[in-house]
């Protein structure tokens, strides 16, 4: 997934709603590339965690599941 397009973008605000008590300050996107997406350091665990099960997902979906 590239963190420039319109799907990761969707991630993040899912993420959001998923996570509504999580902080949400976000890092420069310079920084993203990095693994550095949120400021505080247990929220970014929590989405890298997040977009790692969701990309498993997809692939698990191409290959037409288990």
């Amino acid at each position: 997934m590239n963190i420039n397009d319109a799907e990761h973008d969707a991630l993040m605000e899912q993420f959001e709603r998923d996570y509504p008590y999580a902080r949400k300050d976000k890092e420069p996107k310079r920084l993203w590339p990095l693994q550095h997406v949120y400021c505080h350091p247990d929220t970014n665990k929590e989405f890298l965690a997040y977009r790692m099960g969701y990309s498993l997902g997809r692939v698990i979906e191409r290959i037409g599941g288990w």
